[in-house]
């Protein structure tokens, strides 16, 4: 802090040196002297009066000499002498100065008033209508001689309105004084307002200079903006920016997981369907053809639920999921009998008894419908396909000691301990499972109960078979039932 003390003070005498050496100059080469002015104004004819009104005023030395002298009168008070009133000019400066500084001072107060909650405003509310009147106005009042601004106040509120007495005589009272003040006090203040509003909304502006930089060196990156050179005010504003990069972040790092997802899961069906359009075209026979269509529609379908599980995959793990699709109170008891009855015709042509146990009276749950049928749908559909033709699959609703749970429990193969913990992987398949499948619907399911704040549970059920446990967190209202 002492050393930015020193600094600035130093700079400001180095200012005043450049000042005071560009005011001496000017006076130098301005055509016409003081010698000059005397020797004209006196009606002298004789070149060395003239040369003695010089000597006498110290012209005839050197420039660097008159400039020495000019500044050691400046340090010792000496501001020359009025040749008007024939005294000293200090003694023509002294007795304005009160007058002055009661000026000074009351529009310094006025314009601290005003030009500062002005400037903070202007600031805050950047490029609006009220941001461009300000600019405005201040432009305008930094442009017009301060002067002449005065005369058109007195205009206004003397000559006009008559709001203010013009004084022929030193005003007797403390009002008076203060009311004939007021004229010059409020072109100053009118031009100290202006300065103030330019000056804080440059000022303020400038601490974003450094953000501005930064931000626009970037070009595709999303990182934090953080706090290191944002300055307090704007810190709400820069942290919801940062809220909204890393839900963009969230997004695209999902995009390219589905792209790279859905080139490594298609290739696979594609290849198939080439290799077998080649066959049937080197081999038109009806039998060869008729082998190919076969082998064609499963690896379509192959490829079609690949395609849909991704997406339904890539759809539970969006984070704007909880805005599009908000948790409702659903009754457990009710919504899975519901959507148990569609996937009726599913379990016939797969062979499978499908069944449903639940309690006599309301399970309530905070879920969103259509995810619950999702991930039901996944869970039924992962039973039919590797339990059997011939076996038992039960759809249960329980309340555990924990909260609701939905259970789906099959009789058939079941899964090897050692793989339970793993069903919930990405494309994971258990090992020598020989059923087609994308390794994707209990990844749907597990992604589908986070959603809800839920647990899986992979267990091996009292039929033998996989039994799959999701078991919610209880509903945070419930309903009275009549």
């Amino acid at each position: 802090m002492a050393a930015y003390l020193i600094r600035r003070f130093l700079l400001m005498l180095l200012t005043l040196f450049g000042i005071s050496v560009l005011v001496f100059v000017l006076l130098r080469i301005v055509p016409g002297n003081i010698a000059d002015i005397l020797f004209s104004a006196a009606g002298m004819i004789n070149p060395e009066e003239k040369l003695e009104i010089e000597r006498q005023l110290g012209l005839d030395k050197s420039l660097i000499v008159q400039y020495a002298q000019w500044i050691g009168g400046l340090a010792h008070g000496d501001l020359g002498y009025s040749y008007v009133s024939e005294k000293p000019a200090l003694q023509e400066i002294l007795p304005r100065l009160p007058i002055s500084a009661k000026l000074a001072g009351m529009a310094l107060a006025f314009a601290i008033l005003f030009g500062i909650p002005l400037g903070v405003i202007s600031a805050v509310r950047q490029n609006t209508p009220l941001d461009y009147v300000l600019r405005v106005v201040s432009l305008s009042g930094l442009s017009l001689p301060s002067f002449w601004l005065g005369l058109l106040i007195l205009m206004a509120f003397v000559h006009y309105t008559g709001w203010i007495p013009i004084y022929t005589s030193p005003p007797k009272t403390l009002w008076e004084e203060l009311l004939l003040l007021s004229i010059p006090a409020q072109a100053l203040l009118i031009a100290s307002v202006f300065f103030l509003v330019l000056y804080g909304v440059r000022v303020g502006l400038r601490q974003l200079d450094p953000l501005t930089a930064r931000l626009a060196s970037r070009e595709h990156d999303l990182a934090p903006i953080g706090d290191a050179d944002v300055p307090v005010e704007i810190l709400p504003l820069t942290r919801t920016i940062d809220g909204l990069f890393a839900r963009q972040r969230g997004m695209l790092a999902l995009q390219d997981r589905f792209i790279a997802d859905a080139a490594h899961q298609l290739k696979t069906p594609l290849a198939g369907l080439r290799v077998h359009v080649e066959r049937a075209q080197a081999d038109p026979s009806k039998e060869t053809v008729t082998d190919a269509l076969q082998h064609i529609l499963r690896l379509t379908q192959r490829a079609s639920r690949t395609s849909s599980q991704l997406l339904a995959l890539t759809r539970a793990q969006s984070p704007d999921l909880n805005e599009t699709a908000p948790c409702v109170l659903l009754d457990l008891a009710q919504v899975i009998p519901e959507l148990l009855g569609v996937r009726v015709h599913d379990a016939i042509a797969a062979g499978v008894d499908l069944g449903y146990e639940g309690p006599a009276g309301p399970v309530w749950i905070d879920a969103d419908r259509l995810s619950l049928q999702e991930m039901l749908d996944n869970m039924i559909d992962n039973s039919l396909r590797y339990a059997g033709r011939g076996s038992i699959l039960t759809i249960g609703v329980s309340v555990l000691s924990e909260g609701p749970c939905v259970s789906v429990e099959d009789n058939g193969p079941g899964v090897p301990a050692a793989f339970l913990e793993r069903l919930g992987e990405r494309f994971f398949r258990v090992p020598g499972m020989t059923e087609e499948g994308t390794g994707l619907g209990l990844a749907i399911v597990q992604r589908i109960a986070q959603r809800h704040r839920a647990a899986v549970r992979f267990l091996n059920g009292s039929m033998g078979g996989l039994r799959v446990e999701v078991v919610f967190p209880p509903a945070r209202t419930t309903r009275s039932v009549s």
